[in-house]
Formats: structure tokens, C-alpha cells, sequence
């Protein structure tokens, strides 16, 4: 097959969506002819990658004008993959055309404000998975304060690029369009059409050996990484640590840095209850991260909205088991077996049903096997999703897969 890729992050060494963008076109290189299109900004690490693995691919670079890089940051850079996806419109249509491609696949960005205008030239037109879609359950709207303005502007081009893709039929024209999470399906497709599309993870892992045979201390040992933004529940997870009656033994490690470091930062320090329990460590390198999952118990990402959470797939290819809200993307990676979910009660706040989670995992710590764990995540590997693809592109060739198709 000839197949074209839109990739607007892509990278061997970069993070979740980079490695997304380049290991699904790369694996899919060994059996098929494959064009990549993204931006320039890795440029010397994926050439490098090529030159020293030999890999027979095309990869064309495209670039915006500066002037949209200045503008479009922070909240609004989903404007600028925006920009980016209707530049490269002209290069997609020339591939296309000179090389006879057979499927065109968008996989990221994942934001389905991106779904780009490529299902128009006569080419099955594969996206996602994309997200995006999801919304704070109103049981956490409390940790948003102060944010809320950019939650309801959020809301507010949701609604928008919903409405403007059912007016041009940006969704109709996809052959096959994957979610990363149900509330994206469910906020973007009709209820009698639900069924006709799938829920997969957008994530995936570089199968690699990892340790399952690590001796654990008595005490319970949580992490818990990310962005310290407010959307990531860093606050939700100090108030849980608060609830936790002294008789229980654990420590909570913060990695990451972001606009609230300081603030957290202050909170733990100044309040005795959490400044014995709760450590900030900033940034961590990504390949000294090993270091703390290692050791760790438990990932906790207490995220008040997310599409997946890619330090969920990154604990559990390492054996540990997560805790988190039962919602959103991390339901196609999670179960009994590998993560300790709780959902928001009535008549308990989300601290107390957090804290709860963290206790039931105190109590089980040793009741999770690492290796099983381990094992379980393989079928997330670029590998496998690369033989999902190439089965799904066969299907659409072959006549099957046709969705898109409702009003």
C-alpha cells in the first residue's frame, strides 16, 4: 500500500504524541510505501533516525510563518496546528497525486479541532484517534476556579468547530474516524451512530525490558507526574493526602513543573499534615524517571479532565498500577488487574473519594503482580497498533469500514 501520513508532531526521541506521529508511519514503512507530512522542528532527529536504521521513507517538512508561532500560544495553540493543517493542504493534494496513495491518515494532532480537509480528494481518509471532547464532571468544577474563563472559552470552540464540521461535512468526509475516549465520541456523534465508531487509546509504547522483580519498601510509595496546571488535580490530590488518617504509612512524590509549582510548593510547606507526605521534585529527566517508577507502588493522576494521560501507559509498562477516575481515555488501558478506578459519589466530595482509592491501595500494595502488569501493556506496543492499522486500511480498500455516513 501508499500511504500518506499527517503527523503535526513527530519525533523518535520527543514525547506521547511525537513518538505517536513517527512510530506508527516508521513501522508501517517495513511492508508499505509511506509518505510522512509535519513540521520541521525535529528535522535533524527523525533524518538522523532514518540514516541509522536504514528506513526507506519520505518524510516532507512544511512550516507556518513566524507571525502565527507569536500568536497562537499557550491556550491558544490549537490555533496554530490549525494554521498548520490548512498549509499543508496544497502538499497533500501533490503527494497524493504523484504517487498514487492509497490511504491518507491524520494521527495527530489529537485534538478534533484538527480534523483537517482531507477526505475531498477521492483517497479514503483515516483520523485519529482524536479527543478533545471531554468535560469536567461538575463534582470537581471547584478545583477549575480561577480558570473557569478558559474552560468556558474551551467550551466555547468546542461548540463551534462541532457546528462548523456537521455544516461542511468535515466528519462525513472520513472514511474511518477513531476516538481516544467515549465522551469525544459521544459529544461529537450522534446517539443511533455511536456503535459504528471505535474507542481506542491514542498512545502506544517502544517495547522495551523492563524490571519486574524490584523489592518494594513497607511504605506505601505514590507518584504522580504531569504539568502542574490546574486541570491535572494536583490540589484534589493535596486534599485527598489531607484526609488520610496518620495510621497509614505512604509518601506522594510531584513530578513535573508548570505556572502552579510555586503555589503547591507553598501549600505543602506551610501545612505540617502534608509536608511529611507530599514531595515536589520539579523537573525529571525522562530517562531518570525509571528511577521513581521503580520504586513507586502506585501512579495517581488525578487529572479533572484528560484524553488519556500518557503517564498512565508509561506506569504500566513498568509494572505499577494506577489510580485514577473512572472516565476518559484511561478506561481502554485499565482494569481490575492493573489500576484501582473510584467515581465520583453523592454526598462525598472527590478528596474523600480520592483518599478512599489511596487506602484501598495502601492496604493492597502487594496484591498486584509487576510482571502480569508488564505483560499486559505489550498489547499497547507501536507493534500491535501498527497490525490494527494494516488490517483497517485492507478493510477500507476492500470496501468495508465506511463510516461517515450520517447526517
Amino acid at each position: 500500500m501508499k500511504i500518506l501520513y499527517i503527523a503535526y508532531s513527530c519525533s523518535p526521541n520527543n514525547g506521547t504524541e511525537d513518538k505517536l506521529g513517527w512510530y506508527i508511519p516508521s513501522g508501517m514503512a517495513s511492508d508499505n510505501e509511506v509518505w510522512i507530512i509535519t513540521k520541521p522542528d525535529d528535522k535533524e532527529d527523525i533524518d538522523q533516525y532514518i540514516r541509522e536504521n536504514s528506513l526507506n521513507i519520505n518524510v516532507l517538512y512544511c512550516d507556518i510563518p513566524n507571525i502565527y508561532k507569536s500568536l497562537f500560544n499557550g491556550a491558544f495553540y490549537p490555533a496554530r496546528q490549525g494554521v498548520w493543517i490548512k498549509k499543508i493542504i496544497p502538499t497533500v493534494k501533490w503527494v497524493c497525486l504523484e504517487n498514487k496513495i492509497d490511504i491518507i491518515h491524520q494521527v495527530n494532532p489529537v485534538e478534533f479541532r484538527s480534523i483537517g480537509n482531507f477526505g475531498v480528494f477521492g483517497i479514503p481518509f483515516v483520523c485519529g484517534p482524536i479527543g478533545g471532547g471531554e468535560y469536567m464532571p461538575k463534582d470537581v468544577i471547584s478545583y477549575a476556579k480561577g480558570n473557569l474563563d478558559k474552560e468556558a472559552i474551551r467550551a466555547f470552540a468546542n461548540s463551534f468547530y462541532k457546528a462548523k464540521f456537521k455544516v461542511t461535512g468535515r466528519i462525513k468526509n472520513c472514511r474511518k474516524l477513531l476516538f481516544a475516549n467515549v465522551e469525544t465520541r459521544d459529544y461529537l456523534i450522534p446517539e443511533k451512530y455511536r456503535n459504528h465508531y471505535d474507542v481506542i487509546t491514542e498512545l502506544g509504547i517502544v517495547l522495551e525490558n523492563h524490571d519486574s522483580n524490584i523489592k518494594l519498601n513497607d511504605r506505601a510509595i505514590f507518584i504522580s507526574a504531569g504539568r502542574l496546571i490546574y486541570r491535572k488535580g494536583f490540589s484534589l490530590l493535596l486534599d485527598a493526602v489531607r484526609l488520610i488518617p496518620q495510621e497509614f504509612d505512604f509518601i506522594v512524590y510531584i513530578i513535573g513543573v508548570g505556572p502552579l509549582f510555586e503555589k503547591l510548593q507553598k501549600i505543602v510547606k506551610n501545612d505540617t499534615c502534608l509536608s511529611s507526605r507530599v514531595k515536589l521534585l520539579g523537573y525529571v529527566q525522562h530517562t531518570k524517571m525509571k528511577d521513581y517508577y521503580s520504586c513507586a507502588n502506585y501512579l495517581v493522576m488525578p487529572s479533572l479532565r484528560e484524553t488519556t494521560g500518557s503517564v498512565v501507559l508509561e506506569a504500566l509498562e513498568r509494572g505499577i498500577p494506577v489510580i485514577t477516575v473512572k472516565k476518559f481515555g484511561a478506561l481502554n488501558l485499565l482494569n481490575d488487574s492493573n489500576s484501582i478506578m473510584y467515581e465520583y459519589i453523592d454526598g462525598l466530595s472527590p478528596a474523600e473519594v480520592l483518599a478512599d482509592a489511596m487506602i484501598k491501595g495502601i492496604k493492597k500494595k502487594d496484591e498486584f503482580s509487576r510482571e502480569k502488569i508488564i505483560e499486559s501493556s505489550m498489547e499497547f506496543s507501536f507493534d500491535r497498533k501498527c497490525a490494527l492499522y494494516e488490517k483497517m486500511y485492507k478493510s477500507i480498500l476492500d470496501g468495508d469500514a465506511l463510516e461517515g455516513s450520517h447526517e
